[in-house]
């Protein structure tokens, strides 16, 4: 078989990672000192770094679910930023004052304050102690719960804590996750991050997102809503029962293949969904990604599909009107819908192959196998092998008809030749040697399978006689004893099937030549005698029904043979009481015309030869130096009128025929030099007529004396002298003879 072509090389790989540039300032913080923007006394506290706020971006809807939509502000303000330095407030300057208070925190009316050294209340400003940081705002008041410094950036104290500690990080505030960056605080519109593959999207309420989120940049991510956090989920994740893939940089994969983890490839659609099942890609090609999976991979392979095989290729997916190369080495074929074919299949080279139909992948059988419509042999490369002979592994053979089904019992190959191939055998493996068949005995060649009306020699050395039904009969022993079935051992002749041989007295049948009673006899090397012809180390003899040798002349299917006294058949010239004879290659005496040595020589119906005379031998020594054409060459002699026609070749011509004819009258002579024979007609003339005309040229013609209108009355017979108006006459039944017997383009030469 040819060879079949199965394609291994992968999809080709797109970069499905794409490294997302974010600003770490917007995405994460270290704790730092929270930004102040109200003035503050340095001299009692100092104020941390006042800093940039994150800048709240657009937000747009999901792809396949709308956006949850967004809490509503807390009631209370947001908390303040980490104060970053730890300083001590500047003591108070001495005066006559009373004793001062102690510096701190005090307790004053439910409420904290935080009074200086000179015992000044600080307000508007960011205090830090062992606790932490706080804010107290414009009345001295530590800030509790949701508050929005002065600059604009909104903290979380802690209302738990007597002195409300600002709270950094992320934190759960009534059942919502929140983050507060230590130098921005509240982070709003940006992303959170915690650790790898950890992200958060914070809303502009600082509450954080979840579902889909379609990014100013264009791309889409998903945060989980089953999750507190509402984590960006990455990977292969399923929403309402429809797989995605996204990327923790790129986002939503759409329209492009994705290699997973697992290294296997699945298709994202245009809207980010994963093909399930059957889907063809936008290059035309079909695949099958499996459904019951959430990532949906590509199957590659051979497929069972719905309870069908498909053969899906790396790299062409589903494959149509193909061969496939199975694992174990096997092929399969794949017809026009993509799935194994099963039974015959006569493919357009003519070959027929059979894939099995009780295999999942319907693998072509090869080899010698059975089917309930007979047994077949198939090769790989040739196919079902047809009308003609199988080769079996175990050396034996079997002939395939014409429907590739293997022959069983009797049966006669193209070539008349009769076998029998066994019936109770799967391979049906035709019978050689001698087999016993419905109680007879028969024996078969390997060469030319059921022998008949031939002796054959059996393994064991013993000869019997294969009659005309190839049935045995006899025996002959290995030392030439004759006996027939019975056991019995006859002389004189015996009659077998199809066979009379003489067996002598010593009980073995005569063969070769045999002297009997004077004269000679030939047996056939099977003991039937000769009969007619037989060449005998390259002698022919003739022989009698009875095997007795014949001498003289015989006649053989119409022809005569002459045999020497010692029965060889002669050739070429011989003398018979006086007579000469002429007896071709073959033996057959000749008749009629017989060139021999530049002679001719012609016999009547008894073959005795006599040699024809030359009258023209001027002419004759002449048309040796002319070539023709055909092996016929003709010669016109215009002064002596004389037509010569010759047989044989250039240098060996021989006279055939020497007439008188007659040519152009002065003034209108016959032309001169070489012509060829053209066309012929039966007759011509206007008031006369000519018989059997053979064209010389033109108008000039070979043809019959002169007839009157009623062609049958002679009107100028006359041959010999120069009398026609240009064209060569001769007497009615040599002109007939040109017509009948020279070819078309033989020579003629005219002087």
């Amino acid at each position: 078989m040819e060879k079949k072509t199965r394609y291994s090389c992968k999809p080709s790989t797109q970069k499905l990672i794409v490294a997302a540039s974010l600003s770490m300032a917007l995405l994460c913080g270290l704790p730092a000192a929270p930004a102040l923007a109200e003035t503050t006394d340095t001299s009692t506290v100092s104020a941390p770094a006042v800093t940039t706020e994150t800048t709240a971006t657009s937000e747009n809807t999901s792809p396949t679910a709308p956006e949850n939509s967004q809490p509503a502000s807390p009631a209370t303000p947001a908390a303040p930023a980490t104060p970053t330095t730890d300083q001590t407030p500047a003591a108070p300057t001495e005066n006559t004052s009373p004793t001062p208070q102690p510096s701190g925190w005090r307790q004053e009316n439910g409420q904290f304050h935080y009074y200086k050294e000179d015992g000044t209340l600080v307000t508007s400003q960011w205090i830090k102690d062992d606790s932490g940081w706080h804010y107290v705002d414009a009345s001295g008041n530590a800030a509790k719960g949701w508050y929005t410094t002065p600059n604009g950036k909104t903290w979380y104290f802690d209302p738990t804590d007597p002195l409300h500690t600002a709270i950094f990080g992320e934190v759960e505030i009534d059942g919502k996750f929140y983050y507060f960056d230590s130098t921005g605080g509240l982070v709003t519109n940006g992303w959170v991050y915690r650790s790898a593959s950890s992200w958060s999207w914070a809303t502009e309420d600082g509450t954080y997102y979840s579902g889909w989120k379609h990014m100013p940049n264009g791309k889409w991510f998903y945060f989980d809503p089953e999750e507190p956090r509402h984590r960006m989920l990455i990977g292969t994740i399923q929403v309402s029962g429809t797989s995605y893939y996204i990327d923790e940089y790129a986002g939503m994969i759409s329209n492009s293949w994705i290699q997973l983890p697992t290294r296997e490839w699945a298709w994202a659609q245009k809207n980010g969904a994963l093909a399930s099942g059957w889907f063809n890609t936008p290059n035309g090609k079909t695949w099958y990604f499996d459904p019951s999976v959430p990532q949906h991979p590509a199957l590659i392979g051979n497929v069972e599909i719905d309870g069908t095989y498909y053969h899906f290729d790396e790299n062409y997916g589903i494959l149509r009107n193909s061969w496939t190369h199975n694992d174990d080495g096997s092929w399969s074929w794949v017809d026009t819908y993509g799935s194994f074919y099963s039974g015959w299949k006569h493919f357009p080279d003519g070959k027929w192959f059979y894939f099995d139909p009780e295999d999942s992948i319907h693998r072509m059988k090869t080899g010698l196998f059975q089917l309930p419509s007979g047994s077949y042999y198939v090769d790989e490369n040739a196919g079902m092998t047809a009308s003609n002979w199988v080769s079996l592994p175990d050396g034996n053979f079997s002939w395939a008809q014409s429907d590739g089904s293997l022959v069983s019992g009797w049966f006669t190959t193209p070539g008349n030749k009769t076998w029998y191939f066994n019936p109770s055998s799967i391979d049906h493996a035709a019978y050689v040697g001698e087999h016993s068949i419905d109680g007879k005995n028969y024996y078969f060649d390997k060469s030319y399978g059921l022998a008949k009306n031939e002796w054959v020699t059996l393994s064991n050395g013993v000869k019997r006689w294969a009659g005309p039904d190839g049935v045995l009969t006899g025996f002959i022993s290995p030392e030439g004893v004759f006996s027939t079935d019975d056991g019995s051992q006859p002389t004189g002749a015996v009659h077998l099937p199809g066979l009379t041989v003489n067996v002598g007295s010593d009980h073995k049948i005569k063969t070769g030549w045999i002297k009997e009673n004077s004269k000679d006899f030939y047996y056939l090397s099977n003991g039937a005698p000769a009969d007619g012809w037989l060449n005998i180390h390259g002698t022919w003899y003739y022989f009698s029904s009875n095997g007795e040798k014949q001498t003289g002349w015989i006649n053989s299917k119409g022809s005569w043979y002459f045999l020497d006294s010692d029965g060889k058949m002669k050739t070429g010239w011989i003398k018979d009481n006086g007579k000469d004879y002429y007896l071709s290659n073959n033996g057959s005496m000749q008749t009629g015309y017989v060139t021999w040595g530049g002679k001719l020589y012609w016999s009547g119906a008894d073959g005795a030869m006599e040699e024809q005379p030359c009258y023209y031998p001027d002419m004759y020594r002449y048309a040796q130096n002319y070539y023709s054409a055909t092996n016929w060459l003709i010669q016109i002699d215009t002064t002596g009128n004389r037509f010569a026609v010759y047989r044989g070749s250039h240098g060996n011509w021989v006279v055939w025929y020497e007439w008188q004819c007659t040519t152009g009258a002065p003034g209108m002579w016959t032309p001169h030099g070489q012509f060829t024979v053209g066309n012929k007609g039966l007759y011509f003339g206007s008031g006369y007529r000519c018989w059997y005309y053979t064209t010389i040229s033109g108008e000039y013609l070979i043809h019959s004396i002169l007839y009157h209108a009623d062609g049958y009355t002679v009107r100028d017979g006359r041959l010999g002298y120069n009398g026609s108006h240009g064209c060569v006459r001769l007497a009615t039944e040599n002109a007939k003879w040109v017509y009948d017997n020279i070819p078309y383009g033989t020579k003629i030469v005219i002087w």
